[in-house]
């Protein structure tokens, strides 16, 4: 958000390119993990609210909280950079 105060008028149709997708991509990983914490509605309302500024942040702050508090009731240690994956069960996989 800031680059569009610091970058020449010229430039700022080339950060639109660039955030848009990251955006939309956001979007669409909070509301894959809000549907496995919540349901479809829920996603669906997290995933949206993702895409107004700061709003977005305070939905990503109660997403990871719940996301947290859901792997610790499970058993699993989670410190300030999320989980050790090496606390999980690989799938066997048959090729």
């Amino acid at each position: 958000m800031a680059a569009q105060f610091l970058l020449p008028v010229e430039l700022r149709p080339i950060l639109a390119v660039v955030a848009l997708p990251a955006l939309i991509t956001a979007a669409v990983f909070v509301f894959l993990l809000s549907r496995r914490l919540y349901s479809v509605g829920v996603g669906v309302l997290f995933g949206l609210l993702t895409l107004i500024p700061l709003v977005g942040l305070v939905t990503l702050l109660v997403l990871s909280s719940k996301a947290t508090g859901t792997l610790q009731m499970n058993g699993y240690k989670v410190g300030l950079l999320g989980a050790d994956l090496s606390q999980f069960d690989e799938p066997d996989r048959e090729e």
